[in-house]
């Protein structure tokens, strides 16, 4: 997979899985704008005990960025069947996950 240049951004890799099957397969990467960067960087220090509240702002902001237009998730799995065309069946069902590249945050995570 091929990752787009960060810049000094966190890069957002997607993975989508059935309920089925215990296998993440990567759908694609996007590049976060200097917000994303702020909350990722919060997080990482978890500002003020505040790490859950960022989390779950940084999570609600990725499915914004995938789903703002009413037929995006469709869209995106149409992409993503194509490129796997064993999760025809499971469509309706899949799983989407992400994990942020960002430098600094696997050391403070991990």
């Amino acid at each position: 997979m091929m990752r787009p240049e960060s810049n000094g951004m966190p890069v957002f890799n997607l993975f989508v899985q059935t309920p089925r099957a215990n296998m993440w397969y990567p759908c694609g990467s996007f590049v976060g704008d200097s917000n994303a960067k702020n909350l990722v960087e919060g997080w990482i220090g978890n500002s003020l005990g505040m790490g859950g509240m960022l989390k779950g702002q940084i999570d609600r902001s990725v499915a914004g960025t995938l789903f703002k237009e009413a037929d995006s998730r469709r869209k995106l799995v149409k992409n993503i069947v194509a490129q796997y065309p064993a999760l025809k069946s499971a469509q309706k069902e899949l799983t989407f996950g992400y994990k942020i590249v960002f430098e600094g945050l696997e050391e403070a995570k991990g």
